[in-house]
């Protein structure tokens, strides 16, 4: 959705911004999170005031999130590698995937702060990849990372890549959601099936991906095996992506619908317009 100019908007981001920049340059990476939410916390009534002008108000859950987002995006454009107030769960999932030897792929949606995820992998000794749009984290610098992820940009050859990517050992992470025209109050988002059928076919482990702010400021990033882990047959990446919606709909206010995306929803947010066209490429390659 096109957003125009707004002043509160524009307004809040400046505010935040700059208190982003000299959190940054004043504190030591140790510490610099916790100053810089301790900052949040104290001006989050202003910010939230004149968010407020600009959201509706049913999001008001999401503001908070939304504030710290453009503030640790702005912390790691100016001085990346600080530490993040992380708690993990499931990262035994992670280790016995990695060292199961198969390809890995951390299937995820637009949770608020899923950019946590790679310093909370990279804590553990492990790098991954990410696919995403050309024009976003297309330099790699995620919260909290003292190297940047490999990034693929998303395109009609993106699993070939990503393909070449896994082969090596690399986990991947993966977005599979994209918006639906609807109500926004509905947040309907489709979920698309062909990702997981790619993931059959490159013979790789499925973990699921979700992250939540808590009170106190920590980010907690899950890791979920799910029941179907091993897509050995398409009709066990079917029942993998179903138990993917369930997963998205148990942890968020959305509606998820399973089916593959239209031509119009190309350009969504995740990529997942590529997907088809990659199924045929990668199949054909598989020949």
């Amino acid at each position: 959705m096109k957003r125009d100019f707004c002043w509160p908007r524009t307004l809040a981001d400046w505010g935040i911004g700059v208190f982003a920049v000299a959190v940054a340059y004043v504190s030591s990476p140790k510490y610099a999170y916790v100053v810089f939410w301790r900052i949040l916390n104290a001006a989050y009534p202003l910010l939230a005031a004149l968010y407020k002008l600009w959201r509706p108000q049913w999001r008001i859950d999401d503001w908070r999130t939304l504030i710290l987002q453009r503030g640790l995006s702005v912390m790691t454009r100016h001085r990346p590698g600080f530490d993040l107030k992380l708690c993990v769960l499931g990262s035994d999932e992670v280790d016995r995937a990695v060292h199961a030897n198969a390809p890995l792929i951390l299937f995820t949606a637009h949770f608020g702060l899923t950019l946590a995820a790679p310093r909370a992998l990279a804590d553990q000794g492990h790098r991954v990849a990410l696919i995403a749009n050309r024009s976003s984290y297309s330099d790699g610098w995620h919260w909290g990372l003292r190297k940047p992820l490999h990034v693929l940009s998303s395109g009609n050859d993106v699993m070939l890549r990503a393909r070449k990517v896994l082969e090596a050992g690399t986990p991947l992470i993966c977005y599979v959601h994209y918006p639906l025209p609807s109500d926004p109050r509905t947040r309907h988002v489709g979920l698309s099936p062909n990702a997981f059928r790619l993931a059959h076919r490159l013979a790789a482990t499925v973990l699921f991906l979700a992250s939540r702010l808590e009170s106190d400021g920590t980010i907690t990033i899950e890791f979920y095996r799910p029941s179907q882990d091993q897509l050995e047959t398409e009709h066990a990446a079917e029942l993998c992506a179903a138990e993917f919606a369930r997963f998205v709909t148990d942890r968020t206010d959305w509606t998820c619908v399973l089916q593959r995306p239209k031509l119009a929803d190309k350009g969504a947010r995740g990529g997942d317009d590529a997907f088809k066209t990659s199924a045929t490429v990668l199949a054909a390659s598989q020949n």
